[in-house]
């Protein structure tokens, strides 16, 4: 039986899109697995970061791309573009990502009515923080949350701490007032070359 020349074009046509659909999907799912990410080798040690920390049973996309068709879309095509980077040596060497606050809380949405929490010597309220301005400027989650590669991925430091309640402030007013987070002493307490006790004065 001979076929005539549109169908072995239409044959070929219909091949060469199946190929095509089939490397698409292949280079989409490939790009959105952890080891795609770490195998670039400017991104070495933010996947060395991820992978020691308690992050590492998340994927990176479930955190980079945020919730929705219109971002999984957009994430899908920065992704591919990411590939067609990789495999033509045009990558740059400073990689930047944001992680959007509805990402976060897709897992981590009851963070906002826990109330307060310890957190070192500190006692912590996500609620404030993320739902009133902080000296003018709205946070997210990052703005706490920002350790890359300089620690465990995502973890919080007492120099953000520090940086955000400190920075241009007279000690025990506004934002440097120590009972925001801490509890008064029931005893002397030392740190940093400095005795804290229970004193009389109310500056909560």
């Amino acid at each position: 039986m001979k076929l005539g020349r549109f169908t072995v074009a239409g044959y070929a046509i219909g091949l060469i899109l199946g190929i095509g659909i089939v490397a698409t999907y292949g280079a989409m799912h490939m790009s959105s697995t952890p080891s795609f990410c770490g195998s670039c080798h400017v991104m070495s040690p933010y996947y060395e970061s991820w992978a020691e920390s308690s992050h590492a049973n998340i994927n990176c996309v479930d955190c980079h791309i945020s919730p929705g068709i219109t971002q999984e879309l957009r994430k899908k095509y920065e992704a591919m573009a990411m590939v067609a980077r990789y495999f033509t040596g045009t990558y740059g060497t400073n990689p930047w990502a944001e992680v959007d606050d509805s990402a976060c809380l897709e897992c981590h949405e009851r963070r906002l009515l826990m109330g307060r929490e310890v957190f070192g010597d500190v006692l912590f309220d996500h609620g404030p923080h993320l739902s009133e301005l902080r000296r003018g400027k709205r946070l997210k989650c990052t703005s706490c949350h920002s350790q890359i590669v300089q620690g465990s991925h995502m973890t919080v430091t007492a120099t953000t701490c520090t940086l955000c309640h400190f920075k241009g402030q007279q000690p025990g007013e506004g934002t440097a007032r120590c009972t925001l987070c801490h509890q008064v002493p029931d005893r002397v307490l030392s740190a940093g070359g400095l005795d804290f006790a229970a004193s009389p004065r109310n500056d909560a």
